[in-house]
């Protein structure tokens, strides 16, 4: 099991999650959202507007012993579009957050392979982008540690 693993698991339960939830981008087309890894792709002009987004960034790994499972620090960065006055467009981007804590707060193992460990921290922008909301959320996950061949049964 690979940190790339876990990020397109990741990505195949954020599809699921958000199956029916749809939102406007910015050309008021209501649509599902997207799920990218690491970033969104570069804009041509034959693409569509990449909002509503989750992009699924993997931020950093840490092994500390041969013996210890590997954790792994996950963003994920959302951004939507609300052209409504009333400027409220972070109580979806609080929703979008809220899906994701309960999946893994009612189960913590993705996929019988990976598992989502404490703390769990989200964040919004800090500045006014209107029409477009900006949060994010944090999540660590435990990928098994690879086990030490042992030589009596048949590795090196």
């Amino acid at each position: 099991m690979t940190p790339y693993e876990l990020q397109m698991e990741l990505i195949i339960e954020l599809k699921k999650i958000f199956l029916d939830y749809r939102l406007k981008n910015s050309e008021a087309n209501s649509k599902q959202l997207n799920i990218f890894a690491q970033s969104v792709p570069i804009n041509s002009e034959n693409s569509d507007t990449p909002e509503p987004y989750i992009i699924v960034r993997l931020e950093n790994g840490k092994i500390i012993s041969f013996e210890d499972a590997q954790k792994i620090s996950v963003l994920f960065l959302i951004c939507i579009c609300d052209r409504n006055l009333d400027n409220q467009g972070h109580c979806d981007i609080f929703h979008i957050i809220n899906k994701i804590y309960e999946r893994f707060a009612k189960n913590s193992c993705l996929n019988n392979k990976f598992f989502a460990i404490p703390p769990f921290e989200w964040t919004l922008q800090d500045s006014d982008t209107y029409p477009y909301f900006f949060g994010g959320l944090q999540m660590f996950f435990e990928i098994p540690a690879v086990r030490k061949e042992d030589i009596f049964l048949g590795g090196i």
